[in-house]
């Protein structure tokens, strides 16, 4: 059963610049059809990523393409059935190079409740706490920025994830620790402008370490409807 709650696992995908765009889609369409009649994987849906601030920096920002889906089986009985269709389904030549991450999401919080698949647009913002900053002093600190951010950027909802590099791109290592997503009502730019003038006027106060964290960030547009198993 879908849950605000379940746990997300997010494929990232760079195709070859040669290759269409249709033809990548079209066999993501497929790939996905196989993933969701795996026992314990609710719905799925695949969007196009716009890197934003840090893309290069922190992974997974570089990518073309994201595929979320949900899970809501026994966790990692059902990732293993996901690896195991991979495997084995058809490739085309160019998948052979094609760069891809793999991220499992573990739910941390949620502001304004909605699922996280159900939003057309979202933003995901990538980060892992500076050196010396423990775990519990970055959750503590953002847990309460993330509302913030949802009450003067006028997002609809917000996410907070734990983030397991699944499978890792060698040429891109794994920062990020952490994922936020917010739905967005407005586009990302209108976002960050709404945030940076909250900043400045003092609305939203920063710790002294925020400089230190590691940020990376993106927008991604929905390029299929969320899509149920079976």
């Amino acid at each position: 059963m879908s849950s605000t709650w379940n746990p997300l696992r997010a494929v990232f995908a760079l195709p070859p610049e040669e290759v269409d765009p249709a033809d990548f889609e079209a066999w993501h369409e497929g790939e996905m059809d196989a993933l969701l009649r795996v026992e314990g994987v609710a719905s799925g849906r695949l969007y196009a990523l716009q890197p934003s601030v840090g893309a290069g920096k922190t992974s997974p920002t570089v990518y073309t393409y994201c595929g979320l889906y949900e899970v809501d089986g026994d966790h990692a009985e059902t990732l293993e059935l996901m690896d195991a269709v991979v495997a084995r389904g058809e490739r085309p030549d160019f998948i052979a190079r094609t760069r891809f991450a793999v991220y499992d999401l573990a739910a941390i919080d949620e502001v304004r409740s909605a699922h996280t698949l159900d939003a057309d647009s979202l933003y995901l913002v990538f980060s892992a706490p500076p050196e010396g900053i423990s775990t519990a002093e970055f959750e503590a600190w953002y847990h309460e920025h993330v509302r913030e951010n949802v009450e003067i950027g006028e997002l609809a909802a917000a996410h907070r994830w734990k983030a397991l590099a699944s499978l890792v791109d060698p040429l891109l290592p794994p920062h990020a620790t952490h994922v936020a997503t917010y739905e967005l009502t407005a586009g990302k730019d209108t976002m960050n402008r709404l945030l940076d003038t909250a900043i400045a006027e003092g609305r939203i106060v920063l710790p002294d370490w925020f400089p230190g964290i590691t940020f990376g960030s993106a927008q991604i547009t929905a390029l299929t409807d969320r899509l149920s198993a079976g």
